[in-house]
């Protein structure tokens, strides 16, 4: 029996015989479930960086630029720390793995739905 694509992008290959996620290969035979995860954002490391940033306006006053550039990357960082994160579940015998991780929610989604297709066209 020939394999069939379901999906195929430069780190994330899936057809009904195998799943490639980010350089690993999964038998598709092995996996039961496929689940769509979302992240949860770390309060504590972004609180950590607001209270920096904004004891930088005190400690740093002197120095207008430093204080500017302090309060950017605190800024930037609580940015990236703040978007959401998706993860690929993948369910099996042996217990669930996370076996792929994105912030594009769409992609995640595409790559569920085609492993999903996956495991009803196997039958």
């Amino acid at each position: 029996m020939a394999e069939t694509v379901f999906h195929t992008d430069g780190a994330v290959n899936i057809t009904n015989a195998r799943a490639v996620l980010g350089g690993k290969t999964y038998a598709m035979s092995n996996i039961s479930s496929v689940t769509m995860v979302k992240k949860k954002v770390n309060i504590v490391l972004v609180a950590i960086l607001g209270i920096i940033a904004l004891a930088s306006l005190g400690m740093l006053g002197s120095s207008p630029i430093t204080t500017i550039l302090v309060i950017a990357v605190c800024a930037g960082l609580i940015y990236l720390l703040v978007r959401p994160a998706y993860g690929v579940v993948l369910g099996s015998a042996s217990g669930e793995s996370e076996a792929l991780v994105s912030r594009d929610r769409v992609y995640i989604e595409k790559i569920v739905n085609a492993m999903n297709e996956a495991i009803v066209h196997r039958g």
